[in-house]
């Protein structure tokens, strides 16, 4: 079993139903994978005081959490409307987690942050990550931006191999949409894609995160 904390904001105003749909998305390949989120902080749950008391218990072993929210402007922060719930003032709660967020710019400085606590992984962008315009191609953006992380749960491949994977999937989808002459969500869903990064330990794997 991997020891899973999520947090998403279904508050926002511009983008909160985005985030759940997200959230709902990853929910489906977590109960397919027989995993059990250890922990759900929705929308006005989501601040520094939640974030550390769920995950100050697991951070003694390998666990994995995921951020469904903005990230800010300079890159350093996690956060909702209403507060931030990853900054450089908690990134030492994030040692042995392998961290993946869909927030904005979140590959800019938190990423390395983060790795400096001996978090073992980050997954994120280094530039803004964008819905779609269109609500119909919500599906097309949230499979292509959570497709490592949902792969991760069931697959014996390393998380550098999925996150190469992810790349290919997301191009798969951008040349759909281009096919459709939908081009302002291709490319849109292209300037995700060139943002999408690693750091830290590409080579783990699932088994990896297992606790006996």
């Amino acid at each position: 079993m991997i020891k899973i904390v999520v947090a998403y904001d279904d508050n926002d105003s511009e983008l909160g139903d985005y985030f759940e749909e997200s959230y709902k998305n990853l929910l489906q390949a977590i109960h397919a994978s027989n995993e059990t989120p250890t922990t759900v902080l929705r929308g006005l749950e989501c601040n520094e005081a939640n974030v550390n008391n769920a995950v100050n218990p697991l951070k003694a072993n390998p666990f994995l959490f995921v951020g469904l929210s903005h990230g800010d402007e300079t890159g350093n922060y996690l956060l909702t409307e209403n507060n931030t719930y990853v900054s450089p003032n908690n990134a030492v709660n994030f040692t042995n987690s392998f961290f993946y967020t869909t927030g904005c710019n979140s590959g800019l400085d938190l990423g390395e942050n983060l790795l400096q606590y001996d978090c073992k992984v980050f997954v994120g962008y280094t530039d803004n990550s964008k819905a779609p315009l269109n609500e119909d191609y919500n599906s097309i953006f949230i499979d292509c931006e959570l497709y490592a992380l949902k792969q991760f749960l069931s697959s014996d491949l390393t998380i550098n191999e999925l996150f190469n994977e992810m790349l290919s999937y997301t191009q798969t989808q951008i040349d759909w949409l281009f096919a459709k002459d939908e081009i302002v969500e291709a490319m849109d869903l292209q300037s995700n894609k060139d943002c999408m990064m690693i750091f830290g330990d590409g080579s783990l794997r699932n088994q990896n995160f297992e606790l006996n």
